[in-house]
């Protein structure tokens, strides 16, 4: 992400004995409003036990030939969280479940399954033939870069889906009940810590401007081409 805006919101409910919940975050590239994806495809996919990560992505369309045209391009049709704009955006919807067991005065949990859908959304420029070579070339190292900083906070989102799922299998408590609240109070410090490293990251990297995941590319700004 180029930002984090990051917001996570959980949501729980009991149901034949299985707790089932959703945790929502968001996060961003910065510079703006959200549009119908124009393209969507799966980028990865990754399943071990009852782990399941999931990997799209999809575009919005940047217009122009020039370095401001394109800028703004990115402004109008980029992705918006609270008013603000960005370059991308990636988010995570993580449900998970598990069924309890009891044995010998304690309670487990068996049939864990915790399941990961990881979002991207980037630009795609669609009038690349009418620019010149140098403007081209930038952009090929402003995508380059924007790619580099979102993917590592789909690693960090991923990093989460995993210590959830780990979380979970090796729980266990005196009872069903104090065994559910745990579990509750885990994921929560899970989504935290998620939320956490990826405002972190932002901050640590200007939200990848010192990366160069910034338009116009500063070799370019004063060109004004």
């Amino acid at each position: 992400m180029t930002e984090p805006g990051k917001r996570t919101r959980a949501y729980g409910r009991r149901r034949n004995r299985r707790y089932i919940a959703v945790l929502l975050a968001v996060g961003f590239s910065l510079i703006s409003r959200f549009e119908p994806a124009v393209a969507q495809s799966r980028f990865a996919s990754d399943s071990s036990g009852g782990l399941k990560i999931n990997g799209e992505y999809s575009y919005y369309d940047v217009r122009g030939s020039t370095v401001e045209d394109i800028y703004r391009s990115l402004v109008e049709n980029g992705p918006r969280n609270r008013g603000e704009a960005f370059y991308a955006l990636t988010g995570v919807e993580t449900g998970y479940r598990y069924r309890h067991v009891e044995e010998d005065a304690t309670c487990g949990l068996v049939e864990v399954g915790v399941e990961a859908n990881i979002m991207m959304r980037l630009p795609k420029w669609r009038d690349s033939e009418g620019a010149s070579p140098v403007v081209r070339e930038a952009w090929e190292v402003f995508l380059e870069n924007l790619m580099r900083h979102e993917a590592h906070h789909y690693r960090i989102m991923e990093d989460a889906a995993r210590r959830t799922y780990n979380t979970l299998l090796d729980m266990k408590a005196h009872s069903c009940s104090v065994l559910d609240t745990q579990a509750s109070l885990a994921i929560q410090a899970i989504s935290d810590w998620q939320v956490e490293e990826n405002r972190r990251f932002d901050r640590d990297t200007e939200h990848g401007a010192d990366e160069g995941a910034v338009w116009p590319p500063h070799t370019l700004a004063d060109a004004g081409d």
